[in-house]
């Protein structure tokens, strides 16, 4: 019994770790913090928080080509990109339409894998997709779908934060190093978002002196690079123990604490069409991820 409750407490709370991001990302977007800037110290800030819990608890980072391989790939699928689209366009819309963009990428992640071999062709889960398809449609084609019609450019931008999230996921399971710690692995991933970050965050001017202001903004971008820590230490464990489809029905209480946070620190209303593409997608998402026999998979390099 504890063997199936524990992944299912830590998906929950991996959920709503991330539904509550989505809230502090709108909060700090709006007080004019530049999306590179606030990726940088949400990356940065979780990946050294990590790399002191490794030192302190003994756990060796890995600095093999392996793991430095690792590390940058999953730094640009699963943060750099996507991140800072998500940034960018939570900004624009409400934070629950973007949590429920999120909820593509379970089903995104179930065409990569099916793609890529790693389990057959069911029929039903294809309908799953479909229907997830069709729901993301509901918000951007009917009148009334979002608050204001000018929000479809963003939303369709969103879309790629949930296929890069999907990719993440296959490559996180298909590449990971062998025996390499869940702590290390978000500690790495992060530290090399960061490293990308700072790049960018400089070329384009749009670094954010954290220091110079005591304000809300800069204590909810440290809130969030400590909520970082905490959600890829659970998602590089779940990864291991359930596989990348198992992780991407996060997706489900994303969407729901994302609603609901929004409503409750945003006053956000949602039209008719968005309850139904959420009841759509969740149908979608229960279709894809019906338990089926996985053909073997790529070793980990």
């Amino acid at each position: 019994m504890l063997a199936l409750a524990l992944p299912l407490a830590m998906l929950l709370f991996l959920g709503n770790l991330w539904g509550l991001a989505a809230v502090i990302a709108k909060a700090v977007g709006g007080a004019g913090v530049p999306p590179l800037g606030y990726g940088f110290w949400q990356s940065t800030g979780a990946g050294v928080l990590l790399l002191l819990a490794c030192r302190v608890a003994g756990i060796r980072l890995g600095w093999t080509s392996v793991h430095l391989r690792y590390f940058a790939m999953m730094g640009l699928l699963g943060l750099l990109v996507p991140m800072t689209v998500f940034y960018t366009v939570v900004r624009e819309i409400p934070a629950g339409v973007m949590a429920l963009i999120l909820t593509l990428a379970p089903l995104v992640t179930y065409l990569m894998v099916l793609v890529m071999r790693m389990e057959r062709f069911v029929w039903l889960r294809a309908a799953g997709i479909a229907l997830g398809l069709f729901a993301a449609l509901l918000l951007v084609v009917p009148k009334g779908g979002l608050p204001d019609p000018g929000m479809v450019p963003y939303v369709l931008l969103g879309m790629l934060t949930p296929i890069f999230f999907a990719a993440a996921n296959v490559y996180g399971e298909r590449h990971r190093p062998r025996d390499a710690h869940a702590v290390s692995l978000a500690a790495g991933m992060l530290l090399a978002a960061g490293t990308g970050f700072m790049v960018l965050t400089l070329a384009t001017g749009t670094f954010h002196p954290i220091w110079r202001e005591a304000n809300l903004a800069n204590v909810l971008i440290g809130s969030h690079a400590l909520l970082a820590a905490m959600a890829f230490i659970l998602f590089f464990t779940l990864l291991k123990r359930g596989g990348p489809v198992y992780v991407s029905q996060v997706a489900y209480i994303i969407t729901l604490t994302g609603i609901g946070w929004g409503m409750l620190f945003f006053g956000e209303r949602h039209s008719a069409w968005l309850w139904l593409a959420v009841a759509l997608m969740f149908v979608g998402v229960a279709l894809v991820n019906r338990p089926q026999p996985a053909t073997a998979a790529a070793p980990a390099e």
